[in-house]
């Protein structure tokens, strides 16, 4: 049984936690957590069934989506990262739950990419790319 199991009260938040603490202890910036996030959202209401997401999933790990990723990603950490994932990208059917988790990593891996490689502009470039939007950003009015 995972420590983020749902049916035990305060389980469920531990992935939270884990996710928080991971982010301090690499320094992935606000922005490009917040933005993964926003896209995660979006492309699982787009994709709705398990069968929608393994078919994305097989996309985003095939070479013909590296090929149109090129000029947007850091393609060598995004290399690192399939690799880091190969045993749950070959067993990733297990559970819905292992499904969601998987899914939403590889946009996190994207994110973090496209971020590592242009900035800002490249997360946009990949938004579009992955047919999603993004949050207004937030400006300082001078008022």
């Amino acid at each position: 049984m995972g420590l983020t199991n749902q049916s035990i009260p305060g389980f469920s938040k531990v992935a939270n936690l884990q996710r928080d603490v991971f982010h301090e202890l690499v320094g992935v910036p606000r922005m490009v957590a917040t933005t993964a996030t926003t896209m995660s959202i979006q492309l699982l209401a787009k994709h709705p069934s398990d069968a929608d997401r393994i078919k994305q999933i097989q996309q985003w790990t095939s070479p013909v989506w590296e090929n149109d990723l090129r000029n947007i990603v850091d393609l060598s950490f995004y290399h690192t990262e399939l690799k880091r994932r190969a045993n749950a990208l070959s067993n990733f059917q297990k559970t819905q739950a292992d499904l969601l988790v998987l899914f939403r990593e590889l946009v996190y891996v994207m994110a973090i990419a496209a971020a590592r490689n242009g900035g800002g502009a490249d997360l946009r470039r990949l938004a579009r790319e992955l047919g999603v939007g993004l949050p207004e950003r937030k400006t300082l009015s001078r008022n």
